[in-house]
């Protein structure tokens, strides 16, 4: 990302809508406004990304473990049979 023009592409985004839009909170656009800040160096910007994104995978999985039943799981024919029972009750 960072060497197909993410930093450049960025500060147009900034330029164009400033700070203020829900979406330049981005995972990547946040951290590369940090990274116009000075809060940290270049050098870990890439590993910045890397761990907001596990972090927000991380949170999608909880939250989708939480809402949604258990998958069910077995060979095509168990779960045909399975699926058959269901709708036969």
């Amino acid at each position: 990302m960072i060497k197909a023009g993410l930093i450049d592409e960025v500060f147009s985004l900034e330029k164009r809508y400033t700070r203020a839009p829900q979406c330049m909170k981005a995972i990547g656009i946040k951290e590369v406004l940090d990274y116009f800040d000075g809060r940290f160096k270049i050098s870990g910007l890439e590993e910045r990304i890397t761990f907001n994104t596990l972090h927000l995978a991380k949170r999608q999985r909880t939250f989708n473990a939480s809402q949604f039943p258990p998958h069910i799981q077995g060979d095509i024919k168990h779960l045909f049979n399975t699926i058959e029972t269901y709708f036969k009750s």
